[in-house]
């Protein structure tokens, strides 16, 4: 018994590197969510955070376009680019794959921009005037995606990211002060690169 004992963990022990996981995250049976992406953030639900000004509204009229990769060990990086009304807002993304799910991307969004906001100053209860001023635009929050392979009747093929992104815009006032004025939720869609 003992030496029947002996030969199976000897099997066991020695096959074990073999039956190991090699090369970092992986998409079920192949492929990888290691790679360069490229997508879009289009907002599903826009929840106004503050009132008494006019910000470029950055919500449900808005658009994200994002590139990101994803190497092997380290930290993902990227650019996302936020268009709205006329107006722009850019920053980084930075994003390591999930270490709850295989198949998951997980990362922080940023970006920054001058956009215009208009403030209405009134006399005695009466508008008078509108001011047209520039103000910096600051957009934050954390994505989460998942990779799949698509099918081969899928367009475009390869490996699709789907995702949301969760974003808080504030403008910073002339006395400096920060003034949350949005929270957009966007679904993130997108596809690998190579």
């Amino acid at each position: 018994m003992k030496t029947l004992l002996a030969i199976l963990l000897s099997f066991i022990v020695s096959e074990a590197p073999v039956l190991a996981i090699h090369g970092g995250y992986s998409l079920t049976s192949s492929g990888s969510v290691v790679g360069e992406y490229a997508g879009a953030l289009v907002p599903i639900q826009d929840t106004l955070l503050a009132t008494g000004s006019n910000e470029a509204d950055f919500g449900a009229n808005s658009l994200g376009l994002f590139t990101i990769t994803i190497p092997q060990t380290g930290l993902g990086t990227g650019t996302v680019y936020l268009f709205s009304n006329g107006q722009q807002m850019t920053g980084p993304i930075q994003a390591i794959p999930d270490p709850t799910n295989t198949s998951g991307i997980i990362g922080v969004i940023s970006a920054t921009g001058q956009i215009s906001a208009s403030a209405n100053q009134n006399d005695f209860g009466f508008i008078f005037n509108t001011t047209f001023v520039q103000v910096t635009g600051q957009a934050g929050g954390g994505f989460e995606a998942i990779a799949t392979e698509s099918n081969v009747s899928d367009s475009p093929t390869g490996v699709n990211l789907s995702g949301t992104a969760h974003l808080t815009v504030q403008t910073t006032s002339s006395n400096g002060l920060l003034t949350p004025t949005d929270a957009i939720t966007f679904e993130l869609f997108g596809f690998q690169q190579d």
